[in-house]
């Protein structure tokens, strides 16, 4: 942790060093990153556009982070088992799964997904699986 002090006194730190973020093992989760930019945005006098890109980001990463923890629920739910010695194999093909997914949003949905055609999608994507 690398601690700041505030004004008030007060001790906060960040669990992310620039050195893990760049070797690309950040500890920093999703569900982390939305609380402190729903705060920093609620701290900081932002410009209305500003602010209001920053509403639709959050919106954005709350509804992917939705979809994604569906996909790996249902992921689980198919009960697939690998015949191969690798044992990344259904590791690789979730990913494999989930690209495609982002792929298919962003070239058929225009990147304006609703939840129903989210859910349709992925629904094609584990068939294809």
């Amino acid at each position: 942790v690398y601690p700041t002090v505030e004004g008030n006194g007060v001790v906060r730190g960040c669990r992310l060093s620039v050195t893990q973020f760049l070797r690309g093992t950040p500890v920093i989760s999703i569900d982390l990153f939305i609380a402190t930019l729903k705060k920093l945005m609620s701290c900081v006098q932002l410009d209305s556009e500003v602010r209001d890109e920053l509403h639709k980001l959050n919106v954005k990463f709350a509804f992917a982070l939705t979809v994604f923890k569906k996909y790996e629920e249902a992921f689980a739910q198919l009960g697939l088992q690998s015949q191969l010695d690798d044992p990344t194999y259904l590791d690789k093909v979730k990913q494999l799964g989930w690209m495609l997914f982002i792929l298919a949003e962003v070239e058929i949905m225009d990147r304006k997904p609703e939840i129903i055609d989210c859910a349709y999608l992925l629904i094609s994507i584990l068939l294809f699986i």
